[in-house]
Formats: C-alpha cells, sequence, structure tokens
C-alpha cells in the first residue's frame, strides 16, 4: 500500500482569527470559566456550563441510586408489592429526567 501525501491548502491565514484564538472550552480540566457541574472518576471525565442540564443529571443520577435500592430493598422483604410500586414510580420519573438530560444536552444553544 503506498502512502500518498496530501498538500496543505495555499490559501491559509498564518495568523488566527477571533474565534480561532479563544478556542474550545474543555470542562473536563482542572478549572473552566462557567463550569457548574465536574464529574471526575479517574476513567471518565464530564463537566459541563449548563445548569439546567446539570441539575438534570444530578437529578437523574440521585433517581438511579434511589432505584437501585429500592431493588435491594425488595430482594429482602417478603410483601414486596410497595417496592413494585415505588420502582414504577422511580422509573417513570427517573427517564422523564434522563430525557431532559439528553434532550437539553442535544440542543444547540448560542453564547450571545
Amino acid at each position: 500500500m503506498v502512502a500518498v501525501k496530501i498538500p496543505p491548502p495555499e490559501n491559509l491565514s498564518p495568523t488566527p482569527d477571533e474565534a480561532t484564538k479563544t478556542g474550545l472550552s474543555d470542562y473536563t480540566g482542572g478549572s473552566a470559566n462557567k463550569r457548574v457541574l465536574h464529574i471526575n472518576l479517574g476513567i471518565f471525565k464530564y463537566g459541563t456550563d449548563d445548569k439546567s442540564h446539570a441539575a438534570a443529571l444530578v437529578f437523574a443520577l440521585i433517581l438511579l441510586i434511589a432505584l437501585l435500592g429500592i431493588v435491594v430493598a425488595g430482594f429482602h422483604v417478603e410483601n414486596a408489592a410497595w417496592a413494585d410500586k415505588c420502582f414504577g414510580w422511580l422509573g417513570s420519573a427517573f427517564l422523564f429526567v434522563a430525557g431532559v438530560a439528553l434532550g437539553k444536552s442535544s440542543s444547540k444553544r448560542s453564547d450571545d
């Protein structure tokens, strides 16, 4: 297999424009401007500057932990009808909040 060398474009300016100078914000780093949520689990890092997206993620994580607690508690009781009802309620709430978090992350917004 022969490697093809692609020549660089000839019409590029050597000085960056204003948008290129600002660059992209890294919300997963040690510090970031206007960051409201930072999760660092070693192999998984996440950060955002969107308050409603951060709140939806936090609520989704709390509901997921509560769901896991209901599942564990449901295995250790004899009458698990309440656990089934709570699991249904928390499952619906989790799906709603997770949908808000995903929908908010995919929406395009401007910083103007």
